[in-house]
């Protein structure tokens, strides 16, 4: 079993200042000392960012502690109260997190859980952000705000081998 888990910050351009003194860059980089602490006790493997995403490998991560860790980074985000000047939505930084777990037993299924990540956190954020998308062999929650949707999804579509 391995989760990938993926994170960006919505609606927030990473090559423009964000607001006053403080760069978008700044920005991101203490987003990701943040999660750096939270994730220290987990075993991370890779962890790793770029225009705005951080990608995070927990190999050995079953598919409820990813759930409970995408919904402990999306708050740590939010807890951190930064500025967004950007956001039509809220005055601070929010996050989507995608957390995708599945069977790898060969590159190409860890290449297609990665894929399956990015392109989940990317649709969580395009849906207005601030959500937390959970998908696992056992089907698939989304949260944001009060609303919870569910859809299951075969163990195909997720790229896992059974």
């Amino acid at each position: 079993m391995i989760s990938i888990l993926t994170l960006t910050l919505d609606r927030f351009d990473v090559e423009r200042p964000a607001n006053g003194d403080t760069d978008a860059r700044g920005t991101l980089a203490l987003v990701a000392r943040a999660v750096r602490r939270l994730t220290a006790t987990v075993g991370i493997v890779a962890a790793a960012y770029k225009n705005g995403m951080i990608v995070l490998v927990a190999p050995e991560l079953g598919a409820n502690a990813a759930r409970e860790l995408a919904e402990d980074l999306q708050a740590t985000v939010q807890k951190l109260r930064l500025p967004n000047s950007e956001s039509v939505a809220s005055d601070y930084v929010t996050a989507s997190v995608a957390a995708i777990t599945g069977r790898a037993r060969r590159d190409v299924d860890r290449i297609q859980l990665l894929t399956h990540a990015i392109a989940s956190v990317q649709q969580a954020a395009a849906a207005g952000g601030n959500r937390v998308l959970a998908l696992s062999e056992e089907g698939a929650t989304q949260s944001g705000g009060n609303r919870i949707w569910q859809n299951l999804l075969s163990k195909k579509e997720i790229g896992a081998t059974a």
